[in-house]
């Protein structure tokens, strides 16, 4: 595993146009490994909620399946 001075030396001769893509990448790894529900909107977090209530009341998969087909219909 590489220490952060390796990757430091690594990074440094990189082209400068090489930069942003790593920069990008990073953000990436951030998200990817970070608490991705933190940049959740209200909406999403509702639908969330929504979708274990449903678990929770133990609606039988096709309904649940019928719900799902109905609220995406009326996001088209």
């Amino acid at each position: 595993m590489s220490t952060v001075s390796d990757i430091n030396k690594r990074i440094s001769s990189l082209p400068k146009n090489a930069l942003a893509e790593l920069e990008k990448y990073i953000d990436f790894l951030a998200y990817k490994h970070g608490d991705w529900s933190l940049d959740m909107s209200e909406q999403q977090s509702d639908s969330i909620k929504k979708g274990l209530s449903d678990i929770e009341n133990k609606l039988p998969h096709s309904q649940i399946q019928e719900k799902m087909r109905n609220y995406l219909s009326t996001k088209l």
